[in-house]
């Protein structure tokens, strides 16, 4: 985190051979010193050389809403493929 930046990425590869490869790459940038508040834009990239999941990118722009310590509310729009997409979900977290 860098003055209230933080960037968040990933990259996975699997493969069984050669020609059954997937990677997935993504990366999220979110501005955190908002309070309960946490915009963000994010790139979401895959490429499945199997054929089952297809290849895929697309950006996001969104936010994050805390409710409580462990319940978050997130919203974003996307746009990828020629495609827009809305989405609405709930992160909740379970900390021991």
């Amino acid at each position: 985190q860098w003055h209230g930046w933080q960037l968040n990425s990933e990259y996975v590869v699997m493969q069984r051979r050669a020609q059954e490869r997937f990677q997935f790459a993504s990366s999220k940038l979110s501005y955190a010193q908002l309070g309960r508040f946490t915009p963000f834009i994010s790139r979401h990239t895959w490429f499945d050389r199997a054929g089952l999941l297809g290849n895929f990118n697309n950006s996001a722009a969104g936010f994050s809403y805390r409710l409580t310590s462990s319940l978050a509310v997130e919203g974003a729009y996307a746009r990828g493929g020629g495609q827009s997409v809305r989405w609405l979900q709930v992160h909740y977290a379970i900390e021991r």
